[in-house]
């Protein structure tokens, strides 16, 4: 292994900040799909702030090419290789963090060296050799760094000291947990003292040129394993510099450890209907850059606490798709009448990793599932989970237990215990294209036996499926993708999903063997589609809860950055385009427009109440980001679309997040009829 011996020094490190949180979403905007163009990495993103000198004290050794597949299968000659990664010279890759430190102590005993990864200051310092444009070789990164049809190392041009591959081929896993850079210069810094996802940096061959900068940060947990992730060595002992503090977020703060008393909840044979209340409300202008609040916030998840409280969590961006996600979280402390300000949640930074499904067991613990992507895409969708026993203060180290969800999107849907005691989990599952299937999706299922530890896949889905829309069909998969399902009392489960139908109503889906294979059959709802996902759930009374939407979405009048309402002015309202028929507590037919619920007292089998999920009077405007924004309510109209996520306290109160909003009702609300005014107030 050829070691390049690094001079004592110091470095400008991050990138110049505007502080003006508008002008960066815009520039993030602007991009593409959220994506930062070369043109826009002249300009930062806001982990790269503040620019502060960093100074290497000592001299050390770096290897002049990342670890090949030859040195590394020296230490485990049982090492996979992937299909790009074929050559004995080329980029290891597949090797988690754990597995680039076990290599590390083993070259360390073998040949009687300190062998450890770079700290993230070492390796930029490196990276850079003396530069400060965007790449070693100045403001262009040559053709050569960005056209190989290969990882062998050692095949671009080095940089001034002589180190290869700094710029792509693969990602390099680096010593320091990921975390806020400090306000002031350093010395030989380590990193924060702990967190949940490790450094990488220098991006890979399948990314953008922005994801390639000297100054890029990117970061994933600590068993993420990917063709694309592999690591350099450094000699040297490890700076004794004392890490900066973990960081601290607002709903980690003061978090009560005192099991609440949860029969001072409402009546249950009391209609009861809650303060409509926002999780998502945007923070102040200058509190962006360290709350990283985006225009579009969507995808919640939900969970009730053993001491009362509600933690709701959700991905903030600035459009669907793209690399600057973050997943933000907010509290509902026990007794509150709002939320606490939403703070950053996790962030593996530049993944793409905006779907997440939070639940708790019944059991003290909540069970947090998130995708995480090797970057930008939905193609190949991992999933990890952690543990929390404090009522979501701390969190357990991810752990990645599946390794890809085959063809699809990850879990994001609610989880649910079944008869036989385990827990489910709905993941979206892309199958074939909308020509063959009547839609374009459908939704596996993922079964634990161990509390969460361990997943694995239920689901048996057949490629050669031709149509999943017909009624009496046996198939492999819930019909339709964003697909919830809930247990039933002879041991078999129920389904549904959005788009896919039987003559124009969403498909029922059952299964008798665990979800190995479904039966469909037409269900009595209406069809919903994009930017809407429904909710079911078992409630602890026992009947069978539903919630979805009269119609599909129409999306008008959307703007570029989420306002709170006040700043709105006029603007077109998102509705739906179509009605539902609901009886009024005269026994009065009357249409009634946009989120609903239903409930079965009979497994399913009949839905003998329905009702809009609003607490009428007057009509007002609501603020409900995600993809529609402003809606109107009142008697007739509820919000229109959204991605639901429901779960039920131990009080008996239903929790619905909807988009950024929380409603809160009971069953015996759902089951009385609404009093309507003869004339409903116009808007």
């Amino acid at each position: 292994m050829k070691m390049i011996t690094i001079p004592a020094g110091d470095f400008l490190r991050g990138s110049k900040v505007s502080g003006n949180w508008q002008e960066y979403h815009d520039q993030v905007l602007a991009a593409g799909r959220g994506e930062l163009a070369l043109s826009d990495a002249k300009g930062w993103e806001l982990d790269e702030a503040p620019i502060h000198r960093v100074t290497i004290s000592k001299t050390f050794q770096m290897s002049a090419t990342q670890v090949t597949n030859a040195q590394y299968e020296q230490f485990d000659p049982d090492h996979v290789r992937s299909d790009w990664n074929t050559e004995d010279d080329a980029a290891v890759g597949n090797v988690s963090w754990d597995d680039a430190m076990r290599y590390c102590d083993w070259l360390s005993q073998r040949d009687g060296v300190t062998c450890r990864l770079p700290t993230e200051a070492e390796w930029e310092y490196v990276c850079r050799a003396g530069t400060t444009t965007l790449f070693h070789t100045g403001d262009e990164l040559p053709d050569e760094f960005i056209e190989k049809d290969n990882r062998r190392v050692a095949q671009t041009l080095p940089n001034a000291w002589g180190l290869h591959d700094m710029h792509g081929n693969v990602e390099e896993w680096c010593h320091d947990w990921y975390g806020k850079y400090p306000e002031a210069d350093v010395i030989d810094p380590v990193g924060r003292a702990s967190g949940l996802t490790k450094v990488v940096r220098g991006g890979s061959d399948a990314d953008t040129l922005a994801y390639l900068r000297s100054g890029n940060r990117t970061s994933t947990v600590v068993d993420f394993r990917h063709e694309r992730i592999g690591f350099r060595v450094v000699f040297a002992e490890l700076p004794d510099t004392a890490p900066l503090p973990a960081e601290s977020h607002n709903w980690q703060r003061d978090v009560s450890q005192t099991s609440h008393d949860w029969s001072q909840g409402p009546a249950a044979d009391e209609p009861y209907f809650g303060e409509i209340l926002s999780f998502g409300t945007p923070p102040p202008l200058d509190q962006r850059p360290a709350i990283p609040f985006y225009a579009t916030n969507h995808c919640p998840a939900t969970a009730w606490c053993p001491n009362g409280d509600i933690l709701t969590i959700w991905w903030s961006a600035a459009r669907d798709g793209c690399r600057t996600a973050v997943i933000l979280g907010a509290r509902l402390r026990a007794g509150a009448k709002e939320y606490d300000l939403p703070s950053q949640f996790f962030n593996a930074a530049d993944r793409e990793h905006c779907s997440t499904s939070l639940w708790h067991n019944g059991r003290g613990r909540l069970i947090w599932l998130n995708n995480l992507a090797p970057q930008g895409d939905w193609s190949t969708a991992p999933v990890m989970r952690s543990f929390s026993d404090d009522n979501g203060v701390t969190w357990e180290q991810p752990k990645m237990v599946l390794p890809q969800v085959r063809a699809g999107q990850p879990a994001h849907m609610v989880m649910f215990r079944g008869a036989d005691g385990a827990i489910y989990q709905p993941a979206d599952y892309w199958i074939t294209d909308e020509e063959k299937t009547g839609d374009c999706g459908a939704t596996a299922l993922y079964r634990s036996r161990d509390e969460g530890d361990s997943w694995k896949e239920v689901t048996r889905i057949d490629h050669q499926i031709e149509n999943l829309a017909k009624d009496g069909q046996t198939a492999g998969a819930i019909a339709g993708p964003h697909g919830v399902a809930v247990d039933l009392k002879d041991g078999s489960l129920l389904g549904i999903g959005r788009r896919a139908t039987i003559d124009g109503n969403l498909i029922f889906s059952r299964s008798k063997d665990g979800g190995a294979s479904w039966t469909y059959s037409r269900s009595p709802f209406p069809k919903i589609k994009f930017c809407q996902r429904p909710s079911m759930l078992r409630l602890k009374e026992g009947p069978i809860l539903f919630i979805a939407y009269t119609s599909e979405l129409t999306q008008p009048g959307h703007s570029k950055i989420a306002p709170v309402p006040s700043e709105a002015g006029d603007v077109e309202l998102a509705v739906n385009y179509q009605g539902w028929t609901f009886l009024d507590a005269n026994d009065q037919e009357y249409t009634g427009y946009g989120l609903y619920a239903a409930v079965s007292y009979d497994e399913g089998e009949t839905w003998p109440v329905r009702k809009l999920i609003t607490p009428g009077g007057a009509a007002k405007r609501m603020f409900g980001a995600g993809h529609h924004h402003f809606f109107k309510m009142d008697e007739t109209h509820a919000e229109p679309g959204g991605y639901t996520y429901t779960t039920q306290s131990p009080d008996g109160v239903i929790h619905l997040i909807n988009s950024c909003l929380h409603y809160r009702f009971n069953l015996k609300w759902i089951e009385t009829r609404p009093v309507l005014q003869p004339k409903p107030s116009a808007f």
